[in-house]
């Protein structure tokens, strides 16, 4: 080089690539990239899982295998800038999940032949009493799904209780409410089923066991009362799953939980519907006539 200029030697590549490599300066062309075109940038590496946002590794604020992370799928798919806490999903709070009451079907079966041995006794006070007892658990039921929504909205609060017994008289309004269609449902097949049976027996087209008819068509005696025990079962079972009755019975259940609670409650709560059911039937089997108060006692048509 006479001219002066220092000139750029080629710079031998590795063996066997049969050529020389390109030396990489400012302003020239990549093995990998056209000629003419700038370098790209290099591709960002996503962070691993359980990192959010780039940060630190995930510190329990994940909830779980199903994805809900911030920035890392499930509910949020764009993502969450970085730095952003992972916020539980809507309408689940972290570290709460909604209870589910204790079914105990061995009591409600004690406390069914409790009231079927009560209505051989006292059909029209039986009656009334179911009802009372189902518009009371049924207000139960929803004062108690009321926290339960209140607490899936903001997570537990001290004050979730007191405000569920500031609003027990809306409670009740709405459960006597929603009890109406299922008093309805149960009212109609009891009348249908003991007018047709009455007309029945009155018309002499069905004889009944052990049952006594006066002078004036007064009904009377054992089978009457065995009549009327099943009469009372049927319209408490229409009640139990009629209409609009699941807030009822998970009322019910939680009604029982804290009366009887633990197998100890529940067993002695079942040990004294059955001796009260037992009572009763051993004075219907005594022949204690039925009691039809508050109302008159029916007279059967005659054919």
């Amino acid at each position: 080089p006479q001219d002066g200029r220092t000139r750029a030697l080629p710079v031998a590549g590795p063996a066997g690539s049969g050529g020389a490599a390109p030396a990489a300066g400012r302003g020239e062309p990549s093995a990998e990239a056209p000629p003419g075109r700038p370098t790209p940038p290099a591709a960002a590496v996503p962070p691993p899982p359980g990192v959010v946002g780039g940060g630190g590794p995930d510190d329990g604020d994940a909830r779980g295998d199903d994805g809900r992370r911030a920035g890392g799928g499930g509910d949020d798919p764009a993502g969450a800038p970085p730095g952003a806490t992972a916020w539980p999903a809507a309408g689940e709070p972290e570290g709460w999940a909604r209870p589910r009451p204790p079914r105990r079907w061995g009591t409600l079966a004690a406390l069914a032949l409790a009231v079927a041995a009560a209505g051989a006794l006292v059909p029209v006070l039986a009656l009334l009493v179911v009802v009372g007892v189902l518009l009371l658990v049924r207000t139960v039921g929803l004062a108690v799904a009321a926290v339960h929504d209140r607490r899936e909205r903001r997570g537990p609060r001290r004050g979730d209780r007191a405000a569920a017994l500031a609003l027990t008289p809306w409670y009740l309004v709405r459960a006597l409410v929603g009890l109406v269609p299922g008093v309805v449902v149960a009212a109609s097949v009891l009348v249908i089923v003991l007018g047709l049976a009455g007309w029945l027996v009155g018309t002499g087209a069905w004889a009944v066991p052990e049952l006594v008819v006066a002078a004036d068509g007064t009904p009377g005696g054992r089978g009457l009362s065995v009549a009327l025990g099943a009469a009372v079962l049927l319209g408490t079972l229409c009640l139990w799953w009629g209409p609009l009755s699941r807030t009822t019975r998970e009322g019910a259940r939680w009604t029982l939980a804290a009366v009887a609670p633990r197998r100890t409650g529940a067993l002695v709560l079942g040990t004294l519907a059955l001796l009260g059911a037992l009572g009763a039937a051993a004075l219907v089997a005594d022949g204690q006539p039925v009691d039809w108060s508050p109302l008159l006692a029916p007279a059967l048509p005659r054919g």
